[in-house]
């Protein structure tokens, strides 16, 4: 499985949001993500937003922040490389008899899968030597409850279709997760936590819409 094909990139003019904290990038990608140190992996950590995605070849901590989004984490099993996608299908509200958007909305799917895939194998990982896990998917909020499972349901077609084997999968319970991975760990560290704050609703709802509005809205 190699030079993954198939995927068509919408060219769009990006739609103008007022940009605050809440604003994530909606167009997967892995320029300018956020790297701290974490005091307690004791290592470089790259934090990603929804939309972001990163490849680590270096003893680097990737962390994310799921509610009812999902993020996939890949594993070089013959190298030591990970990658980590953070995204969601922009499904919600949209009728399932509307076919063209359903497909859109699974193409966006394709493009974040695959953009990963296609930079960890820039970076000498071999996709035949990929194995994934997979963590998200909670129904936090009504209008996302359609975008949660559409997801999870999309990545493992997508999974299964690339011949990617999933080492786990955590899509319970309702609430949000925080995701520790790191290449040296065959399956990522996940935290349950207690509350779903403020900031990573909004930070999620935003990011709904602006993939809506990047994505779709300007092929209508």
């Amino acid at each position: 499985m190699r030079g993954l094909q198939g995927v068509s990139v919408v060219n769009s003019a990006l739609k103008k949001f007022h940009e605050d904290e809440y604003t994530p990038q909606t167009l997967p990608m892995s320029e300018n993500v956020t790297r701290y140190w974490d005091r307690y992996w004791g290592r470089c950590a790259i934090k990603l937003k929804p939309g972001e995605f990163s490849v680590s070849a270096a003893e680097e901590v990737l962390v994310t922040v799921v509610g009812t989004s999902s993020a996939v984490c890949f594993r070089d099993t013959s190298t030591s490389m990970a990658g980590m996608v953070h995204f969601m299908l922009p499904i919600a509200g949209l009728s399932y008899l509307d076919r063209s958007t359903q497909f859109l909305a699974e193409e966006y799917g394709y493009f974040a899968m695959t953009r990963l895939l296609n930079s960890m194998e820039d970076h000498g990982a071999d996709l035949d030597c990929i194995e994934a896990s997979i963590v998200g998917g909670a129904r936090l909020w009504r209008p996302s409850a359609a975008c949660a499972e559409a997801t999870v349901r999309f990545i493992r077609q997508y999974l299964a279709k690339q011949k990617i084997p999933i080492t786990v999968e955590f899509t319970g319970p309702r609430k949000p997760k925080k995701i520790y991975f790191t290449h040296s760990h065959r399956t990522p560290d996940v935290r349950v936590l207690e509350e779903y704050t403020s900031t990573i609703r909004k930070r999620e709802q935003k990011y709904l819409n602006c993939v809506r509005a990047d994505w779709m809205l300007p092929t209508r």
